[in-house]
């Protein structure tokens, strides 16, 4: 299970307590919806980002995409949280999604190759 399936089991503890336990395979869902995200903000972040503009130095593209990925996952979770939940659950999980913004790019910032965040 990711880290935005266990924000999303987090949540539903909180929000709806006792119902996660009355899943059938709640593991297994979670897992899946995680997966979904992933693919979810993998795929909206580099609309996000845009082209590369001209002039533009390495430092400034690595902080470009990561504020794009930050932006998609934060949008992402919240579009699933409130279809879950309704949109009182994306407010009072909004700590939730600010740490996992702040914890949960050590991904991206491997794939491009450098540890710096925005």
């Amino acid at each position: 299970m990711n880290h935005y399936a266990r924000t999303i089991e987090e949540t539903w503890r909180r929000v709806r307590p006792g119902e996660i336990e009355q899943m059938a395979d709640a593991e297994a869902f979670l897992t899946q919806l995680g997966e979904e995200i992933e693919e979810q903000i993998a795929e909206r972040w580099p609309e996000l980002a845009g082209p590369d503009p001209d002039q533009e130095t390495h430092l400034e593209k690595l902080q470009r995409l990561n504020w794009a990925r930050q932006q998609a996952a934060s949008q992402v979770m919240e579009e699933r949280l409130e279809e879950l939940f309704g949109p009182t659950a994306e407010q009072e999980s909004w700590e939730t999604a600010e740490e996992l913004e702040e914890n949960g790019l050590d991904g991206l910032t491997g794939e491009l190759g450098t540890g710096l965040r925005t």
